[in-house]
């Protein structure tokens, strides 16, 4: 009887996704880079050596964000 009463982890994950979304939640799986693996730790260091390198190009990309600001209807 105590059994039937306890939900399991399934079922209480799956409530917990309902209450979200009725809330008017999404969920979202994101995937990052593992920064435990040495390969992936050289790899990130040297494309940031290679974006810090480039700042004529950044400073292109920062002026277009900052420009968003002021884009109607965003806040």
């Amino acid at each position: 009887m105590y059994h039937e009463l306890v939900a399991t982890s399934t079922e209480r994950a799956a409530g917990f996704r309902r209450r979200m979304a009725e809330r008017g939640y999404r969920q979202l799986q994101l995937w990052v880079p593992d920064t435990r693996l040495l390969d992936k730790r050289t790899s990130l260091a040297a494309q940031g050596r290679a974006i810090a390198a480039n700042t004529t190009d950044e400073q292109d990309v920062l002026d277009l964000i900052e420009s968003w600001d002021s884009t109607p209807g965003w806040q």
